[in-house]
């Protein structure tokens, strides 16, 4: 009787140990921090408003950010974010802006920049070495033809450029908007843990 109960026992445990591992294959492992790919990051929707022609366009919001020489006023609600340039080129197809971009010393992991005029619905490109995602067109900067990108990506764990001993990364990233853009334009920051919308 003892030796049927302890078969019996045994044979319930392997039982459940087989569901319990088949269960757990069954059920995808939530990825966290920098181990989110591009695509997961790629597949979240746009959260940006849209402007009807004519309308007011929504006010950016602005922080201020200690790099390490004092504080200085930036766009963002963070973990990203950037200050302006003017016009830093202009060709037949549009103008292009140099924005300065900025990631505190504790993010980490890949960062997808999207832009778009609030008005039309259009997205705004990227060009250089951070453009990533489909090639809308082609344009010449200075003699140099570069594809047009729809989209940006950053790796915050590995910054291009540091404030000193702060440690907050530092990206100037190309971007530009076509000929006829409205001028209301917002942007979109997907990371691993975060999604930044503006103005």
């Amino acid at each position: 009787m003892i030796r049927r109960r302890f078969v019996l026992l045994a044979c319930g445990m392997v039982a459940i140990s087989v569901l319990s591992r088949a269960g757990s294959a069954a059920t995808p492992t939530p990825s966290h921090g920098p181990t989110v790919g591009l695509a997961q990051l790629e597949a979240r929707p746009l959260l940006l408003p849209v402007v009807p022609p004519g309308g007011t366009c929504p006010s950016h919001h602005y922080a201020e950010i200690d790099l390490g020489g004092g504080s200085m006023t930036v766009t963002g609600d963070g973990p990203i974010y950037l200050t302006g340039k003017g016009v830093q080129a202009t060709t037949t197809w549009g103008v292009y802006y140099d924005p300065t971009y900025y990631a505190g010393p504790q993010l980490s992991g890949l960062v997808l920049l999207r832009i778009r005029d609030l008005e039309t619905g259009r997205a705004g490109v990227f060009v250089g070495p951070y453009a990533a995602g489909e090639v809308v067109g082609t344009d010449t900067i200075n003699g140099k033809t570069l594809q047009q990108r729809k989209e940006a990506v950053i790796d915050a764990s590995h910054h291009p450029a540091t404030s000193g001993s702060s440690k907050w990364g530092i990206w100037n990233v190309r971007q530009g908007w076509p000929a006829n853009w409205s001028g209301c334009f917002g942007f979109q920051f997907d990371g691993a843990s975060f999604a930044e919308t503006g103005p």
